[in-house]
């Protein structure tokens, strides 16, 4: 599995009613429509810290065998978070 993590430097300057320390932005990528038969190669993160800024995390994986580990990777790095996604009810987490 390979894991890539960037640094986003941008400055919040708006007021939102949410705590953003909190928030995990995420979104998957599949090799298909069906979770019998494809399973998820891909998830980006976007997360925000007050001391850092933003930063992006991509868990990537090249073997449908990985995508066990890819998803309880994905568990740690979301625990305790408000997950944030589009479409995420009908596909993404249905689909994790």
């Amino acid at each position: 599995m390979l894991k890539f993590k960037h640094k986003m430097n941008y400055i919040v300057d708006f007021d939102i009613p949410f705590d953003l320390n909190t928030c995990v932005f995420f979104d998957i990528e599949t090799t298909g429509l069906s979770r019998e038969y494809n399973y998820i190669y891909l998830i980006g993160l976007v997360m925000f810290d007050l001391d850092s800024g933003f930063s992006m995390l991509q868990l990537l994986i090249d073997d449908k065998h990985d995508e066990e580990e890819l998803v309880l990777l994905f568990k740690d790095e979301v625990s305790n978070k408000t997950l944030i996604t589009y479409n995420g009810d009908s596909f993404d987490i249905p689909f994790i």
